[in-house]
């Protein structure tokens, strides 16, 4: 991945960036592009603690973005993703024509919400 230091693309996937790292990849030119399909149509889903006790079956309990997108649009949108260091879920359709592409991760969830 171009441009992006390997430990903050690890950093991203699996764990809290830090501040400094937070910083760095909001400046990218593909996260602000993100960030504009985001405001468009796009949420956050963070785990509730009071709910993490029901188990697997009666409550996700994932950090997720969700990114509303066209059909026409999921492609150039996970190459986005993927250039910032995040994996992109399985892109599905909701909203008749509409889809959401989901990124799972606290990461890229502390990357949208302070941006």
């Amino acid at each position: 991945m171009a441009g992006m230091p390997a430990a903050t693309a690890r950093t991203l996937a699996t764990s809290r960036p830090s501040p400094k790292d937070l910083a760095k990849l909001r400046a990218m030119p593909a996260f602000r592009k993100l960030k504009e399909l985001f405001r468009r149509g796009g949420n956050l889903r963070k785990p509730r603690n009071g709910r993490l006790s029901e188990g697997s079956d009666g409550y996700k309990k994932g950090w997720e973005v969700r990114i509303l997108c066209e059909e026409s649009e999921i492609g150039s949108l996970r190459s986005l993703i993927e250039g910032l260091g995040m994996k992109p879920g399985r892109a599905y359709r909701k909203y008749g024509a509409r889809y959401v592409q989901p990124i799972y991760g606290r990461g890229a969830v502390e990357l949208f919400a302070g941006a």
